[in-house]
């Protein structure tokens, strides 16, 4: 709406404070932080696919205490669907893993988006991010639609 000299002065006034406070919400979001509204709903479509695949296949595979159970069925998991070579999780990453990747929530902040990214691009969630979610996977989803700069 476009405000002109010839508009009504309370209409006027109207507007610029109902623009102001508009304004103030849409900069204020504690979940958006420095994401636009369009960038934000983007990449947390990414994430709710991403974090809920991660999470199903923790809750398959993951043995809270039980490294050793946890490589074996995860190793036997990946390697059905065409994932070979990882050599599975120490002692001391499987239960903060397991935890992680099962606390793992929405509503979620930018910057929890942002570490979850980056672990499952290049740290400790990497090992699973070829696996398959329905027709592509959290590597080809991240990818196509979440810039590096974001979670580098």
């Amino acid at each position: 709406m476009s405000i002109s000299i010839l508009s009504d002065v309370d209409d006027s006034m109207n507007n610029g404070d109902n623009m102001d406070i508009r304004m103030s919400a849409i900069q204020d979001n504690p979940y958006r932080e420095n994401l636009s509204i369009e960038e934000y709903i983007q990449y947390l479509g990414v994430y709710t696919k991403v974090a809920l695949s991660y999470a199903e296949f923790f809750q398959d595979y993951w043995y809270k205490d039980d490294v050793a159970k946890t490589n074996q069925k995860m190793i036997e998991e990946l390697e059905r669907v065409g994932i070979k070579g990882w050599s599975g999780m120490t002692e001391e990453e499987n239960n903060p893993l397991g935890e992680y990747v099962l606390s793992l929530d929405c509503p979620v902040t930018a910057t929890a988006m942002r570490e979850f990214f980056k672990r499952v691009m290049m740290g400790d969630l990497e090992f699973r991010c070829r696996y398959p979610i329905w027709d592509t996977s959290a590597l080809e989803l991240i990818r196509n639609n979440v810039p590096f700069d974001f979670y580098r």
